[in-house]
């Protein structure tokens, strides 16, 4: 199965921000209550523009993200309005996602585990983010657990959101996702002879 993380980019977007009030609950794992969102808002501190998903916020994304995801009928989420502030002013809507797809536990063998120098029993990164397959619900949108809020994608979300062309969105195969493979990309990008 091919399976893509989906995650914010640092370009120019909204990048320091405050929910307000702060969710008891984090809209990003599985939410077994209701939640008042009609008050809910992002202060925004610094920034240019918002993308299409903000990297600072878990999962706060504009409308023409959920419109792919609504195109694809993709499953394994919600969502919920958040508005956008900035010096009291209303700037959007977005929408945060809440991710209820489950995939399987993280798999760190497969992962590629990347051990210390000084503690070769340590693990200090993996190379990409491997979960036992047979274990994943079936959700096109998923946490794999193990990895935290990390959001994944089936491969036709994935393929879908690229040919949108949505802004500050960043697709990497999850074999490409891990902290050491983000460092060899930027040091091949960075370090040409």
């Amino acid at each position: 199965m091919e399976y893509y993380e989906i995650h914010g980019d640092q370009k120019p977007q909204y990048y320091d921000g405050e929910y307000h009030p702060y969710p008891a609950r984090g809209f990003t794992a599985v939410n077994d209550g209701e939640v008042d969102t009609s008050t809910l808002t992002i202060r925004i501190r610094t920034g240019t523009r918002p993308g299409d998903m903000l990297f600072a916020t878990a999962n706060v994304v504009s409308a023409r993200f959920v419109d792919v995801l609504t195109s694809l009928h993709a499953t394994g989420y919600t969502t919920a309005p958040i508005r956008l502030v900035k010096d009291g002013a209303t700037l959007a809507t977005f929408y945060v996602l809440r991710i209820h797809g489950r995939g399987g536990p993280f798999d760190p063998v497969r992962s590629g585990p990347c051990y210390s120098k000084s503690n070769p029993t340590k693990v200090f990164a993996y190379e990409g983010a491997y979960m036992d397959e047979s274990r994943w619900d079936g959700s096109d949108l998923f946490f794999i657990p193990g990895l935290g809020v990390r959001l994944f994608a089936t491969e036709r979300v994935a393929q879908a959101i690229k040919r949108a062309r949505l802004k500050n969105v960043l697709v990497e195969h999850h074999s490409e996702c891990g902290a050491l493979a983000a460092v060899r990309k930027w040091r091949e990008k960075h370090m040409k002879k």
